[in-house]
């Protein structure tokens, strides 16, 4: 591996160190009660899971909580996300008036 790799490699890890991802609705969604819509926006938020002190247990358990569980709640967390906020945009653009589908059906 050459250096390059190593130092964003580095960077990557010390990026997502210590941290838990999670799916977050948006509390501000004025067009939802006018278009009469049951998705809600979703955005991924992180929490700092605080100072881990690798010194007290074995490398296999540090590695596992300072890459896996950031990993692990990104992945998982990030394709909730896009999972909701797809149904989210198809519904908007179906239901509402500004939406693409209702603009295109009044072109008509």
């Amino acid at each position: 591996m050459n250096l390059t790799r190593k130092v964003l490699l580095l960077f990557l890890v010390s990026f997502i160190n210590g941290c838990a991802f999670y799916p977050k609705v948006e509390a501000d969604q004025d067009y939802m009660k006018k278009c009469q819509m049951v998705t809600r926006k979703m955005t991924l938020e992180s929490k700092s899971l605080g100072a881990f002190d690798c010194s007290d247990t074995t490398p296999e358990l540090c590695l596992v909580v300072l890459i896996g569980v950031p990993a692990a709640s990104l992945v998982v967390s990030g394709s909730v996300v896009l999972a909701g906020n797809t149904l989210h945009w198809m519904e908007y653009h179906g239901r509402c008036e500004q939406g693409l589908v209702k603009k295109a059906l009044s072109q008509f």
